[in-house]
């Protein structure tokens, strides 16, 4: 690199452009023969601004202040051009005589001076063909002279930085280079008193200088934008550097370092605009803030106090796009130290959450979503948004802070129930899709298993939910669907996990018209009637088993045994009731499998243990097993019969009169008549039991009448059941 004093000044009328073709002379250029050739040694001893190559065998050795061996110029190197119209200085980049990269475009010789020499190294980087020269090995030192033209050096680069965001890493590198030497410069103090660090002043008031001509600009400008997102992407360098440096140097633990004392002046600066007056300048601040705040590594407690509250304030500004800047920045605060909050102060969590709640711009509350830290102060506010009137809320909620979540463990049976149920009934068809694939990655954390997912709901309380869940699974991870198979196995040991899989598989197969695939995966309905006995006699087990428990003491039961054992129950029925199910869509064209589930069905719904809650899946199959309307009504008034009966069979008999009497002690009246009967005692258990039986049979004509359409007049059956059974009812 060729690196000799230039003012600023001549180096921009030149208009300088790297990388463009050699600039061409009006009149004809003629250069000697041998310039062609990549590269051309000057005499030994003869400097070229502080490259001397000493050799043309391709092998130059760097001279300056000493010797410096193996540098190849083999594809290419310097190469100076004296003949007629021919006074400029190149570097060749390549083996051929074009496209040569101009180190100024001037007719003239002119160079530049240290600091851009610094600015323009990232150019003519190290690569395959060229190996970059390193600033001390040319001899060259800054000094106050170059610091003062620390602006003009400062200005290319960020006119550059705000054209492309392409451009901001060689920019970055070129600039923390300018702030790598200008931080050598010092000046010592009077009477030894310490140094003064002029070159840091001066590089951070250059700076802070381009900085200010972004602040004014207003929204939506993207060459603002852009600078923006250059100053918060040097930062983080200028902060990675440093955090590398400290690394390789145990020894050092000096928190101050150039970095630090650079971004803390920044941050400074920027924070005396929170206050202005002027709305585009509190946004720009706000902006750098936010871009940067993540970057800026260990801060003084009093300046992280200042920013803290700051943003605090601007939280609350009156502008919904500063608000989402302020709210940016916050959420990169967290998560804080819970000791620093005082008992009558908000934590940052607690500020997030009530804008989550209660900003009124969509955009604020979007920000606040995407920014927040899950936890459990937070999850509250966070689901809340399952019902946000703005569609994107609801969208991102799923897509993004959900789907984030590590386990969905992390919520609660009812929250994730809530969860699922707000998403896949939502009104906007693209918040269904984001949870249905939200579901398909639950499904994932728990190794593609359905048995698994299901555990995450409570199927006995909300079964409706899980089912959509899972349907949901089916519509949008066809691979699940697909994967699920029922081995012989898969029956043996029953759980309500299981018979709910099974179920809605069905439902979803007879939905889809997928006969196919049920009739491969289902068991014969022999197998299956035998399977819903098996069930149903453990289930009237357990229930004895409590009705036993219920009689004992109360002082002596053991209340872990009798929550188990209602547990046990609970799910037994939900399992009978999910078999009673899945029997419907059944294809019963095997007479001997239809007729065994008609009996066992038959039988089930004649039982006075029979649980009110498999009333209705009882009546469902026998419907389907009917052949008519007439017969259905038939066989449940037969089973009405049967339960009524059960109670006239317990009544005690009436007392009858013992004829060997004698007359004397015959008690009639005055009429000659036998007196009228006394009426029968009926004990308070029978009385309840008459009425448990009432009750079922009411029941069980409710749910016939709800499952025919024919009228009363057109079956007989049920005129004798009006007076005795549902008028007096």
């Amino acid at each position: 690199m060729l690196f000799t004093k230039l003012s600023f000044a001549a180096a921009l009328t030149c208009g300088m452009v790297l990388g463009a073709p050699a600039p061409q002379s009006s009149s004809p250029v003629v250069c000697p023969t041998a310039y062609t050739y990549g590269i051309e040694a000057t005499t030994p001893g003869t400097p070229v601004y502080g490259l001397e190559l000493t050799d043309s065998s391709g092998t130059a050795t760097l001279t300056s202040n000493g010797l410096h061996s193996g540098w190849k110029f083999t594809k290419g190197g310097i190469a100076a051009f004296e003949g007629v119209g021919c006074a400029y200085k190149y570097l060749n980049i390549v083996a051929s005589t074009h496209p040569w990269k101009p180190l100024s475009c001037l007719a003239v010789d002119p160079v530049y001076n240290y600091m851009e020499g610094i600015s323009r190294l990232e150019y003519y980087g190290s690569s395959d063909i060229f190996l970059r020269s390193d600033l001390h090995l040319l001899g060259l030192s800054p000094t106050e002279r170059d610091i003062e033209e620390l602006p003009e050096l400062l200005a290319p680069i960020f006119q550059q930085a705000q054209l492309s965001l392409a451009n901001h890493r060689k920019n970055v590198v070129s600039l923390h280079k300018i702030h790598e030497q200008a931080a050598q410069v010092t000046q010592a103090l009077a009477k030894g008193k310490g140094v003064q660090l002029i070159g840091e002043a001066a590089f951070t008031k250059a700076f802070i200088a381009m900085v200010n001509r972004i602040l004014p600009i207003k929204k939506g400008v993207s060459q603002a934008d852009k600078s923006i997102k250059f100053v918060a992407a040097f930062v983080r360098y200028t902060s990675e550097k440093a955090t590398e440096e400290k690394g390789k140097d145990d020894a050092a633990e000096e928190d101050d370092t150039t970095a630090s004392r650079f971004i803390a002046l920044l941050v400074k600066h920027l924070l005396r605009g929170f206050q202005a007056k002027d709305k585009n300048v509190r946004l720009r601040v706000l902006q750098c803030i936010a871009e940067m705040m993540s970057s800026v590594g260990e801060m003084d407690e009093d300046l992280y106090l200042a920013l803290q509250a700051a943003l605090l304030e601007r939280i609350r500004d009156k502008e919904a796009p500063l608000r989402v800047q302020a709210v940016i920045a916050l959420a990169k605060l967290q998560p804080e130290n819970p000791e620093e909050v005082e008992d009558d102060e908000q934590s940052i969590s607690e500020v997030l959450a009530d804008v989550l709640q209660h900003d009124p711009s969509p955009e604020v509350r979007r920000a606040a979503l995407l920014n927040i830290a899950a936890s459990k102060n937070t999850l509250e506010a966070i689901l809340s948004r399952t019902r946000d009137q703005d569609t994107t809320i609801r969208k991102l909620l799923y897509a993004h802070v959900l789907a984030g979540l590590p386990h969905p463990k992390l919520l609660t049976i009812a929250q994730r129930e809530e969860v699922v149920k707000n998403g896949l009934k939502d009104r906007e068809a693209a918040v269904r899709a984001a949870a249905g694939r939200l579901v398909g990655v639950w499904v994932d954390i728990f190794d593609r298993s359905l048995l698994e997912l299901l555990k995450m709901f409570d199927l006995i309380g909300s079964e409706e939910v899980a089912q959509e869940a899972l349907l949901s699974a089916f519509v949008t991870r066809p691979d699940l669907f697909d994967a699920v198979e029922f081995e012989d196995t898969y029956w043996e040991d029953l759980t309500p996990e299981k018979a709910f899989l099974a179920r809605v598989f069905v439902d979803h197969c007879v939905a889809t018209k997928d006969a196919a695939r049920l009739e491969s995966s289902l068991p014969v309905v022999t197998a299956l009637a035998f399977k819903i006995q098996h069930c149903y006699n453990t289930l009237l087990e357990l229930s004895k088993e409590l009705e036993n428990q219920d009689r004992e003491d109360s002082m002596e039961v053991d209340g872990d045994s009798q929550t188990d054992r209602e547990e046990r129950r609970s799910s037994m029925e939900f399992t009978v009731a999910q078999l009673l199910k899945l029997a419907v869509n059944l294809d019963y064209s095997d007479e001997i499998g239809r007729r065994k589930m008609f009996g066992l069905v038959r039988e089930m719904a004649g039982q006075e243990s029979l649980p009110e809650g498999l009333i209705a899946r009882c009546l469902d199959v026998l419907r389907k097993l009917s052949p008519n309307e007439r017969d259905l009504i038939r066989l449940i008034v037969e089973v009405v019969q049967e339960l009524r009966d059960l109670v006239r069979q317990d009544e005690p008999e009436e007392p009858t009169g013992n004829g060997d009497e004698s007359q004397f002690g015959d008690d009639r009246t005055e009429g000659g008549r036998p007196p009228a009967p006394a009426p029968r005692e009926i004990t308070p258990e029978t009385q309840a039991r008459i009425e448990a039986i009432d009750l079922r049979c009411l029941v069980l004509c409710i749910g016939m009448l709800e499952r025919v359409n024919s009228t009363l007049q057109d079956n007989s059956a049920l005129q004798g059941l009006l007076p005795e059974l549902i008028i007096p009812s």
